[in-house]
């Protein structure tokens, strides 16, 4: 019965002294973990940040190339046009 006993203090004894050792190598470990992530993150940001600058010029891009095109196309009927005798001939 002694032996019971002594087992039973060792256990609470151990997880009376144990209990704040094991949550303060929980919390470094949270805080490495959380630093790593915090970095990551603020990388992926500046990522992102970027791709969104390039979408933009991009769009900006593709909105004046739908201008050049419909331009070429206007220009493609006119001469088809006055090549076809459909138009007057204009002053130049």
């Amino acid at each position: 019965m002694d032996y019971d006993l002594v087992v039973i203090m060792s256990a609470v004894t151990a997880c009376v002294l144990g209990y704040p050792i094991v949550k303060a190598f929980v919390a470094r470990i949270e805080r490495k973990d959380s630093g790593r992530l915090a970095g990551g993150d603020e990388t992926l940001r500046f990522e992102v940040d970027d791709l969104r600058a390039r979408m933009d010029v991009l769009e900006q891009a593709e909105h004046r190339l739908t201008e050049v095109e419909e331009r070429l196309d206007f220009t493609e009927r006119v001469l088809t046009q006055r090549t076809r005798g459909e138009l007057p001939e204009g002053t130049e």
